[in-house]
């Protein structure tokens, strides 16, 4: 899964927006064929990681409709879904002093940076009696 924090930028025409996407569809691609395997959790995860960083090198395939911040709190965008519902691809926006309150995702995940900044502080759960 990747973050994105970024503010709008102009439209764009839709024959550059599919030449744009190419890359997010060659990791789609990628992160399926690993899916596919049906590796742990680990192992998927230490196999897609350099596909991300590789996706991250360059802003330019994500278009500008999917990184417009909501004014109030953080905007999801659905990039992708796979269609057996094993990942999706989700760009998250946050606009200046947005938050998220304490979660835990229950799932397997990696977060991409592509623009701007996050300051994450990991909690553990409360011990229970």
């Amino acid at each position: 899964m990747s973050s994105v924090a970024a503010t709008a930028a102009s439209p764009v025409a839709p024959e550059s927006a599919a030449q744009r996407t190419v890359a997010l569809r060659d990791f789609v691609q990628f992160v399926t064929a690993i899916v596919d395997e049906r590796l742990p959790a680990t192992e998927t995860l230490r196999r897609i990681t350099p596909a991300l960083q590789a996706l991250l090198r360059d802003d330019d395939w994500l278009l500008p409709t999917f990184t417009v911040p909501h004014d109030d709190h953080y905007q999801q965008y659905l990039l992708h879904c796979d269609a057996q519902e094993r990942f999706s691809v989700v760009s998250f926006v946050w606009g200046p002093g947005q938050q998220t309150p304490i979660h835990d995702h229950g799932v397997w995940g990696l977060i991409g940076m592509l623009r701007g900044s996050e300051i994450s502080t990991p909690t553990a759960p409360e011990p229970t009696d």
